[in-house]
């Protein structure tokens, strides 16, 4: 073989490797600078009666993340959302939960919405290793079941045992009658409730019980009546409680309502119309607090949402997003450090100062709400 030629098969063997060698370096450089997305889940009820919830998930997780991506994302990468509809079923909430455990650039999942959903989804993130924040479900117990698990609302120790004390001692309100749905939330708030007003000298004249769905509480509604209570304290999520405010209304029953913070939704005074009116609670959000935190979360969600008013649920979404996003960047992405990072962080978000308590259960501030001339007025921090 002639040294010609050896010259250029040695030269057509560089030349068919440098495209190769070049196109590696391109792939490995945009590796370093980027990669994967990193996977931000929202799993809540996103069609169905309560689907107005769940895109308040998904709009306040997605004000977060677009902030952290305009900035360049965490170590390069891109933070991507995935959204999923659990329809706020229990059993939809662990199914989905398995199919998002098996991503392994997933680093964090915000649900469920209520406390029987996230119940269900615990032992399969946990076991998987991946934090799950509600921003809604109250349930005491929550935090207490994995390490994994975080709770953005207060405790429903914390908020209905407050919610009686307003309602007794503000309000004077001595004769109650409770109706709560059957559930894990429901039981809980009629527990704790009850439990105060009691030993503030109120009496219970009445209790009854509903499932969740159920539209017809006439039968209720007529025992509670015959009671002769002076207030009627309503513990449901918003839908079944507009039904239950224009069925005692229409029943009779012209005596206040009291109710949890599940009222505050534009859909529930759409829904109850003027049986909405009088109706008080406790929440944890509302565009008229003055605190600059939360000024200055309502002035970015209008520019990012035009047209949408900023309810407590995005708020809580908002924050969840952004505590879990700090953490990340705190841990360098190691996702087996991130239970703990969360664990003990300082944070003020949309709704001020927020840290955990023993047991990951949040300490941050409660405000009452009252409903006037269709309308949720803040009456009081």
């Amino acid at each position: 073989m002639s040294r010609r030629f050896r010259l250029s098969a040695r030269l057509a063997v560089v030349m068919t490797l440098v495209p190769v060698l070049v196109l590696g370096a391109l792939v490995a450089g945009c590796a370093r600078r980027g990669g994967k997305p990193i996977r931000i889940a929202v799993a809540a009820p996103l069609t169905g009666s309560m689907a107005v919830v769940g895109q308040q998930f998904v709009d306040g997780a997605k004000l977060a993340i677009d902030e952290v991506n305009a900035q360049g994302g965490i170590n390069g990468r891109k933070v991507e959302l995935v959204t999923q509809d659990d329809r706020n079923d229990p059993k939809e909430a662990a199914s989905i939960a398995q199919k998002l455990s098996l991503d392994k650039d997933l680093y964090g999942v915000l649900g469920g919405y209520s406390s029987s959903a996230s119940f269900a989804s615990i032992p399969i993130y946990e076991k998987a290793r991946i934090v799950e924040i509600t921003p809604s479900a109250s349930h005491p117990k929550l935090p207490e079941v994995s390490k994994y698990m975080f709770r953005m609302w207060t405790g429903i120790d914390v908020y209905a045992p407050q919610l009686a004390d307003f309602a007794v001692t503000k309000r004077g309100l001595k004769k109650l009658a409770v109706i709560y749905v059957n559930n894990d939330f429901g039981k809980a708030n009629r527990d704790y409730f009850v439990q105060k007003a009691k030993s503030l000298g109120a009496t219970i004249v009445g209790e009854e019980t509903f499932l969740d769905g159920d539209k017809d509480f006439k039968t209720q509604l007529t025992k509670i009546k015959a009671a002769r209570p002076d207030a009627l304290v309503i513990i449901s999520y918003y839908v079944e409680g507009a039904l239950i405010a224009q069925q005692a209304r229409t029943a009779g029953l012209t005596v206040q309502i009291v109710s949890t913070g599940t009222f505050m939704e534009p859909e529930f005074l759409k829904l109850a119309g003027a049986a909405a009116e009088g109706i008080f609670f406790n929440t944890e959000f509302h565009p008229d607090d003055p605190r600059p935190t939360v000024q200055d979360f309502i002035k970015k969600f209008k520019g990012a949402f035009p047209g949408k008013d900023p309810a407590p649920y995005h708020a809580t979404s908002y924050d969840a997003t952004a505590m879990l996003l700090q953490v990340l960047k705190q841990v360098n992405l190691d996702r087996s450090k991130v239970a703990e990072a969360l664990a003990n962080i300082q944070f003020s978000g949309a709704e001020g100062p927020i840290s955990w308590r023993a047991g990951k259960g949040i300490v941050k501030q409660n405000i009452f709400v009252e409903i006037r001339n269709g309308k949720f007025v803040l009456v009081t921090q």
